[in-house]
């Protein structure tokens, strides 16, 4: 078997190793079907451009938060300033651990 250095044992009595079994399934894959489809996707002009205009789209949300959240905080006295971002961390924990189902780990 792979894996266990060509070393055949045997006995049957189950003396700590492990067998892997591995099962090949006939067909086409997916991984196969979907690389050779997004090379066409992005071979064609009209999608190229159409990536290019989602990679822009999606940095000016990213930097707009950014800065929206930074104008935010400007405004307010440091007491609150340090309290909000001190506190940060924990409503992140909190709002992921209800809405995502994320476990906490030690």
């Amino acid at each position: 078997m792979a894996g266990d250095g060509g070393n055949n044992d045997s006995d049957g009595g189950g003396g700590g190793k492990q067998e892997e079994v591995q099962i090949q399934i006939t067909g086409s894959s997916k991984a196969a079907t979907s690389s050779t489809h997004e090379a066409l996707l992005l071979t064609s002009p009209t999608k190229h451009w159409q990536w290019w205009l989602m990679m822009v789209v999606n940095m000016f949300f990213l930097i707009a938060d950014d800065l929206m959240y930074s104008y935010g905080l400007l405004y307010l006295p440091v007491s609150s300033y340090s309290l909000i971002c001190a506190s940060q961390l924990a409503f992140n924990a909190v709002f992921s651990y209800f809405l995502n189902a994320q476990k906490f780990t030690l």
